[in-house]
């Protein structure tokens, strides 16, 4: 993976209540206690660096981390623009080729829809090359590319995006209920939204079933379900919470404007 140069970045986890969890990188140690089964801390801040490390973390379990770089950190996220991966962009395949760079590291959230916030993320971070960055955001993998070869320091790009969904969907529970206009138009909304579709659904399967006992050829489409809010956030942005990060980059649909880049402070 890559670390967050000069941040006092978070390592945390999942522990027994009062266990004893210590933290080493680089000569540097850290201490904390787990308390509610999960345990968080801060790393010393940490310099740029393309000579691989060790982060080790030990509990009643050892675990060994190796491979770690320490440079820039950033989330590409978005819609289908951004979802687009290299091996379908324009004359790709010498970009493809010529991929291979072990300071560059990719990391890819998987599609995933959830009712509330999760604190997992089952993914796993591989070095850029020919095998690992074709299916990789296209977007994501140049502005990388371009960041790495200009700072001169690893990057770790971090991707997470579903082509096709609505902005608010990527936006937390407390941000649209704490906006009035958020919560009246896209929070309160949803509900019949829901159960509009479940009507939907209910008598289009039963047209199928009809159609079915009867013999007779059913070119009904099924109805699709409604976006609900918050739920690409809490699957697929806060389980990355607290990585630390350098900023983000968001692309939307072709529709859109305003494609930004966003630095955060560390």
């Amino acid at each position: 993976m890559v670390l967050q140069q000069n941040a006092a970045a978070p390592i945390w986890g999942w522990a027994d209540d009062g266990e004893q969890i210590t933290i080493e990188i680089n000569g540097k140690t850290v201490h904390t206690t787990a308390k509610d089964g999960k345990f968080k801390t801060k790393l010393p801040r940490l310099k740029a660096s393309s000579n691989p490390t060790t982060l080790k973390v030990t509990g009643k379990n050892n675990i060994t981390i190796n491979n770690v770089l320490v440079g820039e950190v950033w989330i590409a996220s978005g819609q289908s623009n951004m979802e687009f991966p290299l091996r379908a962009s324009y004359q790709s395949e010498n970009d493809i080729k010529n991929s291979t760079n072990p300071n560059i590291r990719l990391f890819t959230v998987p599609k995933n829809k959830q009712v509330q916030p999760v604190d997992d993320v089952k993914s796993s971070w591989v070095e850029c090359k020919p095998e690992t960055v074709p299916n990789f955001s296209a977007v994501a993998y140049y502005f990388g590319r371009d960041l790495q070869k200009s700072l001169g320091v690893p990057v770790g790009l971090i991707h997470t995006s579903w082509g096709g969904s609505p902005a608010e969907v990527w936006m937390s529970d407390a941000v649209l209920s704490g906006n009035p206009e958020y919560k009246r138009d896209i929070l309160d909304t949803y509900p019949s939204q829901e159960t509009s579709f479940k009507k939907s659904l209910a008598a289009f399967e039963k047209d199928e079933a009809e159609a079915k006992q009867s013999g007779k050829e059913f070119k009904g489409r099924r109805p699709g379900a409604p976006w609900r809010p918050t739920e690409l956030y809490n699957g697929m942005i806060a389980p990355l919470i607290p990585y630390a990060i350098k900023g983000a980059i968001w692309y939307p649909t072709p529709a859109a404007t305003n494609n930004t880049a966003r630095s955060f402070p560390t």
